[in-house]
């Protein structure tokens, strides 16, 4: 497989097809974060991987499992990797796909993927007010752009936010975190209100993605309007799976 190092567009339309992770793929692509992209044929390529900073890689095209099995064990071995996830575009792994996750001893974890419903979260913001969030925005490591951020703030100090941290095809994916002493305050839904409104009013539309197991996320995203539309299984690789070099 061959990495490509320029005109990154010309192979944006095979990414197009995900129906997840639009934001983390373009916010790559599009030059905010450091990645790297192989195909098989810089001309006529018939599949590739997209390796991102954030750990997230997304496979498309007809996988040759010989030539992918081969770049991935090179691409952990020359970045040091601890671990990897390998996605697809309709999130389900094919035949070739659980070859794979199986010569890697892998293992096949669920992400829900949610979609904003713009008329809940309408009545939510409604009757949302807080004077104790900011809006702010700040540049992460390794990236161009600048993000926006909701923070609650207490006595000058942060107790939780909710932020973007990638942002592509005018997609913006959201984190949310609270100090562990703060919890079950209504911070999170708070946070996450406030940075969802600013997002809108800047034509960003905003994605809520979490692992299946993170269960108070989902709560979260419920309460402010979020639906589930997709389950992601996902190809988790860590090194103490299966070592590599």
């Amino acid at each position: 497989m061959k990495q490509v190092k320029y005109k990154p567009d010309i192979y944006e339309k095979f990414f197009t097809e995900y129906t997840h992770s639009q934001s983390i793929i373009f916010s790559h692509l599009n030059g905010d974060y450091p990645y790297e992209l192989y195909v098989d044929d810089e001309h006529k390529p018939t599949f590739g991987i997209l390796y991102t900073t954030l750990d997230y890689h997304f496979v498309f095209g007809e996988i040759n499992i010989d030539q992918l099995q081969q770049n991935l064990m090179l691409y952990i071995k020359n970045h040091h990797s601890q671990e990897a996830i390998i996605l697809t575009p309709d999130g389900n792994p094919s035949d070739t796909m659980k070859e794979l996750i199986s010569r890697f001893n892998g293992v096949i974890g669920k992400r829900f993927f949610f979609k904003l419903d713009k008329e809940t979260f309408k009545n939510k913001v409604s009757q949302f007010n807080s004077t104790n969030i900011i809006i702010t925005k700040e540049t992460f490591k390794n990236t161009k752009k600048s993000y926006l951020k909701a923070s609650w703030i207490e006595n000058e100090k942060e107790l939780g936010f909710s932020k973007v941290f990638a942002l592509g095809n005018n997609y913006g994916e959201i984190d949310v975190f609270t100090d562990e002493l703060h919890r079950k305050k209504g911070i999170a839904v708070a946070t996450s209100i406030a940075l969802i409104d600013a997002c809108l009013k800047e034509g960003i539309e905003p994605l809520w993605t979490a692992w299946s197991a993170k269960i108070e996320s989902h709560k979260v995203a419920e309460k402010i309007g979020f639906k589930k539309v997709l389950d992601i299984n996902a190809f988790i690789w860590v090194q103490d799976f299966f070592r590599i070099g």
